[in-house]
């Protein structure tokens, strides 16, 4: 399915079409196979476009170096775990051999459970993980045959699928298409937008356009993902929790104005929570699908490797964010926030800056 819809992307890009014709083709390419593959639930191996796509799109094959049991992490690797069910259930495995398998939305263990009790009690139920899950999928990994046995009890996990195989190879096809973004093809996919909320402005990933962009943003849009600040009622007939903002300097409950002292202290603690966070230099995955969270990196630097799949490493909390924070809170009490942006590299000016402002 990946494979399939990579070639058609790829057509779209080289097709010598303006770049507006390119993304909207890919959005409706996008549109249409999310569509499809969704009213394809009950999947069937077959090819007919009522039911979506058939049931081989979905097979994903991968081959073995060695015995399946000679794996140390066999639990983690999903094609490894339907062949060690090949070889229980008496079929010949070898090294060499191309496995394939399909993500669905029970674990294995509890389907060969279901099955063991369905032949006592006909009205068990087969109760599915939450769709689109990409913990455990290696324990949701079935051979397609078993899927088809199944006669639709075993459920296609279309959400994985989007969220796995088709939103990463797109995102980085188009990521240097302008019209498009990861959090539009979220969209579009119907995934959480919320995920792949990144901004990309410009084609490349320069710090220093975004930072000339974000200076023309108003205030509400610059500050909209920073974290806002919380203060407690010091009414204690009251104690309302709230959000502090600069519209709304009095509790909303009883109206009680917030003292400075209070609103230094909560702005400078704040503050030094972030700051710790960004000093413990954490590293995420930038799919959010792979759900890997490290303070270390490997002698490739930021490639990492997890279970047989690449994926490039970024900072989970980053100069940018901590600094953007830091201007929110400015905003909230300039002189809290003076001696932590004294300090601040971007405070520095760059000689890059002025190259790029003035085409040097």
């Amino acid at each position: 399915l990946s494979t399939m819809l990579g070639h058609k992307i790829l057509d779209l890009i080289l097709s010598g079409k303006r770049s507006e014709e390119i993304v909207d083709g890919i959005h409706e390419l996008l549109s249409n196979l999310a569509e499809k593959i969704r009213k394809g639930e009950d999947l069937e191996n077959k090819n007919d476009d009522t039911v979506g796509y058939p049931l081989k799109q979905f097979a994903i094959t991968k081959g073995l170096n060695k015995s399946p049991k000679d794996y140390p992490d066999a639990k983690g690797q999903p094609h490894l775990q339907v062949a060690l069910a090949m070889l229980r259930a008496g079929k010949p495995v070898n090294t060499g051999d191309h496995i394939p398998y399909v993500i669905c939305m029970q674990k294995r263990s509890e389907y060969d459970t279901y099955l063991k009790e369905k032949e006592t009690n006909p009205d068990v139920k087969l109760t599915p993980v939450a769709s689109g899950s990409s913990k455990s999928y290696a324990e949701r990994a079935f051979h397609p045959d078993e899927v088809i046995r199944a006669k639709g009890e075993l459920k296609v996990d279309i959400e994985w699928y989007l969220a796995t195989q088709i939103m990463p190879p797109v995102t980085r096809l188009t990521n240097v298409i302008a019209g498009t973004s990861p959090a539009m093809i979220a969209e579009i996919l119907g995934l959480d937008t919320k995920k792949y909320n990144i901004h990309h402005h410009a084609a490349n990933d320069n710090e220093e356009d975004e930072e000339f962009y974000l200076q023309d943003l108003e205030d509400k849009d610059r500050y909209k993902d920073c974290e806002k600040l919380s203060l407690k009622c010091s009414n204690l007939k009251c104690e309302e929790e709230f959000t502090f903002s600069e519209d709304e300097k009095t509790c909303p409950k009883c109206k009680t104005e917030i003292e400075p002292v209070q609103l230094h202290n909560a702005t400078h603690l704040l503050a030094r929570k972030l700051i710790s966070k960004y000093y413990e230099w954490n590293y995420i995955a930038d799919d959010p699908s792979a759900e890997l969270r490290t303070r270390q990196l490997s002698v490739n630097g930021r490639n990492y490797v997890m279970n047989g799949r690449r994926i490039q490493l970024k900072e989970e909390y980053p100069a940018k964010a901590l600094y953007t924070q830091l201007k929110y809170l400015e905003t909230l009490d300039k002189e809290a926030m003076e001696p932590f942006l004294t300090h601040s590299g971007y405070s520095w000016v760059d000689k890059k800056l002025f190259k790029m402002a003035f085409k040097l």
